[in-house]
């Protein structure tokens, strides 16, 4: 007996390490047909048994087994006592619904202290993996902001799992939402590679099974259309280790998570991809005391999943918004999320089986989108191929045209204009190549870290566009400002390749993407990307304000009319390529983000295709002073090709006699003489054809002679 605040408790008899439950139960509401309270009979074979202070529950309440959980939490655990809290743990999880995020934290740091004591009982390992079946039901509502809760239990469970298979032999566990294999498998059965799947359950309930979970040695022998998730490990594995197993024999376990409430991904969770849930089963595989990863091609674990029938019911998920992934418990500052990093996605079917392959071992699962969207469709295709071809045209044309007349490439504006163009010509160049080359793991790396980078000048050279604009028309410095072009170089081409750098020196594998050859989502992205887009266009935005503010201004501008007007229009056609460009990137990054996506993708395709061509037509075609050296170009090509003519002409005639010689009229010299203006000869030599000291007749001689 054990007297409390409110009466007695009464504990039967029991053995040591052992808990037992009060005979008297709550009859209320909330908590009827539960005991009152547990209590763990304590002791070992040198000190007498003893009872632990009983952990009492508030029957009036729910809430009370997370306050039982953390006293739980607060019992110490030794070999002799471990299987009894293991067995208090799993009857204080009986009930998911009660549970609230301190619950789940106080669950987590039972779990650790069970697991602390490493004991290698079957018993404790069943306890275990039903407690964990039973947190599997707990809602999603109760866990909160993402802590490394959730995680900390996954690994438990496979600690725990590995201690089993240390006294040798198998373990199995089947719950009705998680199942176990554990296997001491000789290394000779192993090379010919280890198949673990789970198939369609015949009563249709969803729930695991022992008869829906099947492992297989030699090769894959369930067919697609039975599974719901499965996943093989190749016999090349086992030669691949970085040293053999102590016996000739290898730890190996799987694990089925039929529900991800576990995996409590931040990025999902807060919308940094809020389209974006787990469209799978998730399983796990592992070798334990071995490390696997970065396996060649060969050799990869390749496995496939069907999407779950609360994610595929009522929807039509596109094949190529699925994405394999796999948990990487380290993101989040341990809290872990989800990762792509060295998993592919193989190939994808209307039935909803995903196939991937991955170079490591972990727990994997499938990402799709709820929206059902398509990442990219064959019209989107078609109009980005298009207005990137477009694009480079009109790139071309205007550094061709600027490269070419002295006059306009000696300028500041024209040569920062040439950059921007050089920078955005690679950009689209190496796009259109380049970005769908996912096959080739280290190609597709480079086309990522050089599109980021031309992307990052691209955005460099918008912003020294708007600072020239400044200096000229606001601070106003007539004098030239020395090596301005060549100060600009050095930012403008060195801080994208300072970011670039620090990025492949902290995580290279931000650059890896099996969606396309660019970079990752994630911390890289939005301090190396977002971040940067941010702030040229905040800062280009401020700029341009202050510049139209004083070009509006009555008598800031001085000179004639005509020079006002060119500055004018010089200052519209920056702002106007500065703002296209902006937004373009800022609807690429919404296409990320935004569940109505498409309209974003189509935007960003439409002002994708406009940014060379509207440089064309603002700075080549709409620039007066352009215009005007490019018909001058165009006169002098005509007049060349006349004087070839009529070259030509006289070769021909001059072994000719004409009957009437005298009555030949000789045209005036003025009519053919081209201009000799020192200004056109200098400042346009490219347009200026090699020439002798006469033109046809421009000199005045006469045919007959």
């Amino acid at each position: 007996m054990y007297k409390f605040s409110d009466g007695y408790l009464t504990f039967l008899k029991t053995r040591v390490t052992e808990t037992q439950h009060s005979l008297e139960e709550c009859v209320t509401k909330t908590g009827g047909n539960q005991p009152v309270a547990l209590r763990l009979c304590d002791g070992n074979a040198q000190t007498s048994a003893f009872w632990r202070d009983p952990i009492i529950r508030d029957c009036k309440v729910n809430s009370d087994v997370n306050k039982q959980l953390d006293h739980l939490s607060d019992y110490p655990v030794t070999k002799d006592n471990v299987n009894g809290i293991a067995k208090a743990f799993l009857d204080l999880t009986d009930d998911p619904s009660s549970l609230d995020s301190e619950g789940i934290e106080s669950s987590a740091d039972v779990l650790d202290s069970i697991i602390g004591v490493g004991d290698t009982s079957s018993t404790t390992t069943e306890q275990v993996v039903l407690a964990v079946n039973n947190l599997l039901q707990v809602p999603a509502s109760a866990f909160g902001a993402p802590t490394n809760s959730s995680s900390r239990l996954v690994q438990s469970l496979e600690k725990q799992v590995s201690y089993a298979l240390s006294r040798g032999g198998n373990f199995s566990s089947v719950a009705g939402s998680l199942g176990v294999e554990a296997f001491n498998l000789p290394l000779a059965t192993l090379s010919g590679g280890l198949l673990f799947a789970t198939i369609y359950n015949e009563s249709g309930s969803g729930a695991l099974t022992e008869d829906s979970i099947v492992t297989l040695t030699g090769g894959d022998g369930v067919r697609d259309e039975n599974i719901e998730t499965k996943i093989y490990l190749p016999g090349a594995i086992v030669d691949l280790l970085p040293s053999p197993p102590e016996n000739d024999h290898l730890p190996v376990s799987f694990g089925i998570y039929q529900k991800s409430t576990l995996f409590q991904s931040k990025s999902v969770r807060e919308g940094k991809t809020k389209q974006r849930v787990v469209g799978s089963r998730i399983v796990t595989a592992a070798f334990h005391g071995v490390r696997v990863e970065n396996l060649p091609l060969n050799s990869s674990v390749v496995s496939t999943f069907r999407l779950t029938t609360n994610v595929a019911e009522g929807r039509r998920i596109a094949e190529e918004t699925r994405e394999c992934v796999f948990w990487d418990f380290t993101l989040n500052h341990g809290i872990g999320d989800w990762s792509n990093a060295g998993c592919q996605t193989v190939s994808t079917d209307s039935l909803g089986l995903t196939t991937c392959s991955c170079n490591h071992l972990t727990s994997f699962a499938v990402l799709v989108d709820i929206y059902g969207q398509k990442k990219s469709s064959p019209a989107l295709d078609i109009i980005s191929k298009i207005g990137c071809g477009v694009s480079i045209i009109g790139l071309l044309v205007t550094l061709g045209i600027y490269l070419s007349i002295e006059s306009l490439r000696v300028k500041i504006p024209s040569r920062i204009l040439i950059c921007l163009c050089f920078s955005l010509l690679c950009l689209y160049l190496i796009f259109l190549v380049g970005i769908e080359q996912t096959s080739s793991g280290h190609g597709c790396l480079v086309v990522a870290v050089l599109l980021h980078y031309f992307t990052l000048a691209s955005l460099a050279w918008m912003a020294v566009e708007a600072t020239n604009l400044y200096l000229y028309l606001v601070k106003v410095f007539n004098i030239q400002r020395r090596h301005f072009v060549l100060k600009a170089s050095a930012v403008a081409w060195g801080v994208p390749l300072l970011i670039v750098i620090i990025i492949l020196s902290v995580d290279y594998t931000q650059y890896q993407n099996t969606s396309f050859c660019y970079l990752k989502t994630g911390n890289a992205f939005y301090y190396g990307q977002l971040l940067v887009l941010g702030i040229v266009v905040v800062y280009n935005t401020a700029i341009f304000i202050l510049v139209m503010a004083n070009m509006y201004r009555p008598g800031k501008l001085r000179g004639s009319a005509h020079m006002r007007q060119r500055l004018m229009t010089r200052a519209q056609n920056a702002i106007a390529i500065c703002n296209l460009v902006g937004l373009t990137w800022v609807f690429g990054i919404l296409t990320v983000f935004e569940s109505s996506s498409f309209a974003f993708q189509v935007l960003f395709s439409v002002f994708n295709s406009l940014q060379g061509l509207f440089i064309f037509l603002l700075f080549c075609v709409r620039q007066e002073t352009t215009r005007v050296v490019l018909a001058r170009c165009v006169r002098r090509r005509a007049r060349a090709a006349l004087k070839i003519s009529f070259s030509s002409l006289k070769k021909y005639n001059s072994g000719t006699r004409y009957p009437s010689q005298d009555k030949l009229i000789q045209l005036p010299n003025r009519s053919l003489t081209m201009s000799t203006s020192p200004d056109d000869d200098q400042e346009h030599p490219f347009c200026v054809p090699v020439m002798d000291s006469g033109f046809g007749m421009a000199s005045g001689t006469n045919l007959h002679r």
